[in-house]
């Protein structure tokens, strides 16, 4: 997907046809957050399916789109007025939308049809069944047919345990940031069914997430670094990008590397790249920025 002159465009790279999406359902994504499992100038990207949101006037979401890559069409899978902050999908087409304004906001759209009210502000995903916390309790809420949800509850959160959370959904578990009874930060894992305390501590800030791969989380530390989280072992590295003014990242949920494109400091060169999965950086393609010199026109 590329937008172009605020059109947002789908391209197949196969033919290099350029497909025109309609300006409804096409916005950017004030929805992003660590449950989808890409997010890409605005498109969410969910088990071979793309979504975009569309807003209402004051700026609040109100319905979410799927494009179909392989039949090239967009369906509106909420019914109208149905506001939200952020939105989820399983792989059997159940929706879970909710906004943090109001309490007891979260809802799912069945694909038989109905809504089930969660009484809940969030939604995690885990293996096609939906999580909420409840008074610090791990309700599952697991498809009945096509058209409802029944729940249960899990577990109770660790007591050190905060609401502060990551999504990976390569090994199909959350993460969350807490302490331990020392009083040191420490990394809960919840897999579905119970709650682990990590050998590894992932530090609270790099559980704001700017961009994400199918391997690893990504956040640009300063103009000078990359800091990257992988989702394998947790490990943390940097990644010196010092020699280049960055434009823009690309991320895909298929692939564990990374594009860029920007301008290459050492000779003033427009560059394409990307960044692979082992933190080498590769220049595909590099433009010449030309000068132009203009003649002045005497107006006197």
């Amino acid at each position: 997907m590329v937008e172009a002159c605020s059109i947002t465009c789908i391209v197949d790279n196969q033919t290099g046809t350029l497909y025109k999406i309609p300006r409804i359902g096409i916005g950017e994504n004030a929805g992003y957050d660590n449950t989808t499992v890409s997010t890409v100038n605005g498109i969410s990207y969910f088990n071979g399916y793309y979504y975009s949101e569309d807003y209402m006037a004051d700026g609040m979401s109100m319905q979410i789109f799927k494009f179909n890559p392989n039949e090239l069409t967009i369906t509106a899978l909420l019914p109208e007025y149905q506001t939200f902050s952020k939105f989820t999908v399983n792989d059997l087409g159940f929706v879970g939308y909710y906004e943090y304004q109001e309490s007891a906001s979260a809802k799912v759209k069945c694909p038989g049809g109905s809504i089930v009210q969660l009484g809940t502000d969030d939604i995690l995903t885990i293996s096609n069944n939906f999580y909420t916390i409840e008074n610090n309790i791990i309700k599952r809420w697991t498809a009945n047919g096509s058209n409802g949800l029944t729940s249960a509850d899990v577990c109770a959160m660790p007591d050190n345990a905060s609401t502060l959370k990551l999504a990976n959904h390569l090994q199909d578990v959350y993460l969350f940031y807490g302490y331990t009874e020392a009083g040191k930060e420490a990394t809960y894992q919840f897999n579905g069914k119970e709650f682990t305390l990590l050998d590894v501590a992932i530090p609270q800030e790099l559980y704001t997430v700017g961009f994400e791969t199918r391997d690893a989380w990504y956040n640009a530390e300063n103009n000078m670094k990359l800091q990257k989280l992988s989702k394998v072992d947790y490990s943390i590295s940097s990644i010196d990008i010092s020699g280049y003014q960055i434009v823009e990242f690309v991320a895909s949920p298929e692939s564990p590397d990374v594009s860029f494109t920007g301008i290459r400091y050492s000779d003033s060169k427009k560059v394409i790249g990307k960044i692979d999965a082992d933190n080498n950086i590769e220049i595909e393609s590099a433009f010449t920025s030309g000068s132009s010199i203009y003649d002045l026109i005497p107006i006197n």
